[in-house]
């Protein structure tokens, strides 16, 4: 990556987030409740107008909406995004603690999803037409029709519930507290990318330079492993790096219904809370993982693909 076009990146980077945050900003005002009402009825009592008026005054909701926009903002840009209306920490803090545990549930599920996709894609393509052909592309078809969160339930309610081999709800981010939110990630992507697998190893077999490989004496299995899968890896870097930033996200529904202490299920509380300092700095988190994600992604088709670097540097 040139200098210009780091230039560019981080000007479209910029400009972007400011957009984000104004309207983020801009929705969480016009959610209706007042957030100072609900921080104060969460210790239990109903709180007097005087009460209710000095905490307006204390969390500065009392100024006009610009105000406080550009107040909060001369704060974000030096990483400092207030402190939460419930926990009385600062929103950094808070965001911080529950990373780790996203970030866990996010490298297993995508790590098992890239092994399982990349066997069942493949041998669901080798053996096209055949019985496990069409019993894998009845799990996809089926997988791909299910929502995750009723996945999730489902396996709840069987695993936990029926069999009570598992906990219900996830005291620590650890364990046996892992299996079930990772089996539900899993099997979410597994059948939508084994799909992509499956139809990306049928194209490359239909090749040319498979032909001449196979005129060249070249066993069947070094072929597939060899010169068709990292051919058919490659495009799927793109489609992996959104599901990892939407995993490092907080897949929200899946960590809710598992009582998953991670992001989205923080993000989701603060949202039912009116937390509004928590919400700001989520979507931009969001937002920002996002796009250095495609940056990365960019980076390496440029590192992998000889041919895009060739072309790149041949305009």
């Amino acid at each position: 990556m040139t200098i210009k076009s780091s230039l560019s990146w981080a000007g479209r980077f910029a400009i972007t987030l400011l957009g984000v945050s104004f309207l983020t900003f801009t929705l969480t005002s016009l959610i209706p409740g007042d957030p100072a009402e609900a921080m104060l009825s969460a210790m239990g009592n109903s709180p007097p107008p005087e009460v209710l008026a000095k905490a307006r005054a204390d969390l500065g909701l009392d100024k006009p909406f610009l105000e406080r926009y550009l107040s909060w903002l001369s704060r974000a840009v030096r990483m400092d995004f207030g402190v939460s209306y419930f926990s009385k920490n600062t929103v950094l803090e808070d965001l911080a603690d529950k990373f780790p545990a996203t970030l866990k549930l996010a490298v297993l599920s995508l790590s098992l999803t890239v092994v399982i996709s990349s066997i069942t894609g493949l041998a669901s393509a080798v053996r096209k037409g055949g019985v496990l052909d069409a019993v894998v592309r009845g799990i996809s078809f089926t997988g791909i029709s299910l929502p995750s969160f009723l996945v999730g339930l489902l396996l709840l309610y069987v695993v936990s519930l029926k069999f009570q081999l598992l906990p219900v709800v996830s005291r620590t981010a650890s364990g046996k507290a892992l299996i079930l939110p990772v089996a539900t990630l899993t099997f979410a992507m597994s059948v939508k990318y084994t799909r992509q697998v499956r139809n990306l190893v049928l194209e490359e077999l239909g090749k040319d330079y498979v032909l001449g490989a196979r005129a060249r004496g070249l066993s069947e299995t070094r072929i597939l492993v060899f010169h068709v899968l990292p051919n058919v890896l490659l495009p799927l870097v793109t489609l992996l790096g959104l599901s990892f930033g939407s995993l490092l996200g907080g897949t929200a529904l899946v960590e809710v219904i598992f009582s998953w202490p991670g992001l989205g299920n923080h993000a989701i509380a603060s949202i039912t809370r009116r937390d509004y300092p928590v919400v700001q700095a989520y979507v931009l988190w969001l937002s920002s993982v996002y796009m250095f994600i495609n940056l990365a992604v960019d980076v390496s088709y440029r590192l992998l693909d000889p041919r895009v670097r060739a072309g790149r540097e041949a305009s």
